[in-house]
């Protein structure tokens, strides 16, 4: 919204630059916030008669921005300027926390950003999920069902992050096809080991009783 221009100034697109620009305009309006963002990409500058050349970076934007949110500055175009030259001199730094704080906003941002996305992520029953090591689980009723212990009886919302991060991979539907009738399958086997197994049981615990028996 407020700056493109291309490569060079690419930090107009970073989601931190944005929001300190929408807090920029909620504070002294859009003209003056328009009026900032040309000057961050205008380049030739003058300060008291003094003639400079200076290219902003995403940590100069960063700090005028921040310097400009601080404070009520009655004409923020020569507060800008003036800043602009002490990053031409070398000495634009961050004063007192405002490291700390625009660190917590971009953490804030991401952090919600993250939230979007799992919000954003559906994984169906029936879709399989796979991993770097040919372990496949199945969803169903919202759990993963597999023989490999890592995922297996875990929900799809547990499952999210590691499919974000790329741990986990949703299978496309002509490979998950094949994994989903072979996992049904060890699924039913295991099913009928164990029914096995407590049979066996009963029948240790009660010689000559059936399973038929009243």
């Amino acid at each position: 919204m407020w700056g493109n221009a291309g490569k060079k100034f690419a930090y107009f697109a970073e989601d931190y630059i944005a929001e300190l620009l929408d807090r920029l305009n909620a504070k002294y309006g859009k003209r003056i916030t328009h009026a900032v963002c040309n000057l961050l990409k205008q380049g030739s500058y003058e300060v008291d008669g003094t003639v400079f050349r200076h290219q902003t970076d995403e940590e100069d934007a960063a700090i005028v921005l921040m310097s400009l949110l601080d404070q009520a500055v009655k004409v923020p175009q020569r507060y800008v300027i003036k800043l602009l030259y002490r990053a031409h001199l070398g000495e634009l730094t961050f004063i007192g926390d405002q490291h700390q704080r625009l660190h917590d906003i971009r953490r804030a941002l991401a952090d919600a950003a993250w939230r979007e996305q799992l919000e954003a992520l559906h994984i169906a029953d029936g879709s399989v999920l796979t991993d770097a090591h040919g372990n496949a689980w199945l969803v169903e009723q919202q759990r993963l069902q597999g023989n490999a212990p890592a995922w297996g009886g875990r929900t799809v919302e547990e499952s999210k992050a590691a499919v974000l991060r790329g741990e986990l991979q949703l299978a496309p539907e002509n490979v998950a096809q094949t994994l989903r009738e072979q996992l049904r399958q060890s699924a039913a086997e295991e099913q009928r080991k164990n029914e096995d197994f407590w049979q066996d049981m009963q029948n240790l615990l009660h010689p000559g009783r059936t399973s038929n028996a009243p």
